[in-house]
């Protein structure tokens, strides 16, 4: 599993071995002692990758922004708040594991 916290602190967004791409809103109340602040979060969006594990993934400092390397050598750009891919970089050598 990846995931990346917003420069806001606002979202999180994970990656799992499925290809699933999901961004939640943080409360603004964690308590990480306890860990029951997390429970029951809200997914905002979902995106899926066909085929492709991400090994990277980090937001641009606006958070508006979602880039994921993926293990076929590609890098994808998101937009979090409505939900679409807006690039696809190819042409990379080897595994994306640092963004």
């Amino acid at each position: 599993m990846v995931f990346a916290v917003s420069p806001n602190e606002r979202l999180i967004a994970t990656s799992t071995k499925n290809g699933l791409l999901r961004t939640f809103a943080l409360p603004s109340d964690i308590n990480t002692e306890s860990g029951d602040s997390f429970k029951g979060m809200e997914c905002l969006k979902l995106f899926k990758l066909a085929n492709q594990l991400v090994c990277e993934m980090t937001f641009d400092p606006s958070s508006k922004y979602l880039a994921v390397g993926t293990t076929d050598s590609q890098i994808k750009v998101f937009d979090v708040k409505n939900g679409f891919q807006t690039h696809n970089f190819l042409g990379h050598r080897g595994l994306i594991v640092k963004l």
